[in-house]
């Protein structure tokens, strides 16, 4: 019997600002590095101990705080949530989800898109920084399924094999590591496995919500695709590119 085909789309929203985000972030770390954190006594003077007791040892201490770690150790703010877009050519292709929702959209220019949002940060579009991070990205994928390919045109966008893996766990493992990689780079990306890459790219957007690998993923049972896709609109079925 042959063995049937199957594959996983990978969604990444608005990766090409992650992307770019990132390069910038990692810049400014390289330009202000954080200070050495002060040493930390183990054990208090000798002139502190009690007369007439033996020495013991002293119980662990904290590590005194250092407001800069405690930043750099916290969860920073998702970029999403930043009012920040990618602008070439004299407008913008990309926007963040802050940014869409105080009214910038993709195809504006610089100045119709500040006057929306005064406050909108605009940064170059980088091909160098976007290419790098779906390299390091596939990268990571390849560990999951030797079949990774990203989109063409598309970035945020993967087709990768999903068939052939029961010995590594079977599907229900490959759409939570796939998950687990996605989610890092935003919270709402989505992971789904199908028999064809229309039915794969459709289902990322029934996975139910916000969560971990398990609640950003959904597959379509083997041979579903067709009753899946039927109340699909045409249009969504008509813009996915063959694998």
């Amino acid at each position: 019997m042959a063995e049937q085909w199957r594959v996983a789309c990978v969604r990444i929203p608005r990766f090409p600002i992650a992307a770019v985000w990132r390069t910038r972030s990692a810049r400014t770390s390289l330009l202000h590095p954080l200070p050495p954190s002060p040493p930390t006594p183990t054990h208090p003077p000798a002139q502190s101990l009690p007369r007439g007791k033996p020495l013991r040892e002293n119980p662990p201490r904290k590590t005194p705080s250092h407001p800069q770690l405690h930043a750099v150790s916290a969860a920073p703010p998702s970029w999403d949530d930043a009012l920040v877009a990618l602008a070439s050519d004299g407008k913008l292709r990309a926007v963040s989800g802050a940014a869409a929702r105080a009214g910038v959209r993709s195809g504006m220019t610089a100045l119709e898109s500040r006057a929306r949002c005064a406050a909108l940060e605009i940064l170059d579009w980088s091909d160098t920084a976007i290419a790098s991070a779906i390299a390091e990205l596939s990268a990571h994928f390849l560990i999951a399924s030797p079949q990774v390919t990203p989109a063409v045109h598309e970035p945020g966008l993967w087709w990768i094999g999903a068939h052939g893996l029961e010995a590594m766990g079977g599907e229900r493992m490959l759409v939570r590591a796939l998950a687990e990689l996605a989610l890092a780079w935003h919270p709402r990306a989505r992971v789904a496995v199908a028999g064809s890459c229309v039915a794969a790219r459709a289902a990322t957007w029934a996975a139910p919500g916000r969560g971990t690998g398990a609640a950003a993923s959904f597959i379509v049972p083997a041979g579903g695709d067709a009753a899946y896709l039927a109340p699909a609109p045409l249009a969504m079925t008509g813009q996915v590119a063959m694998w």
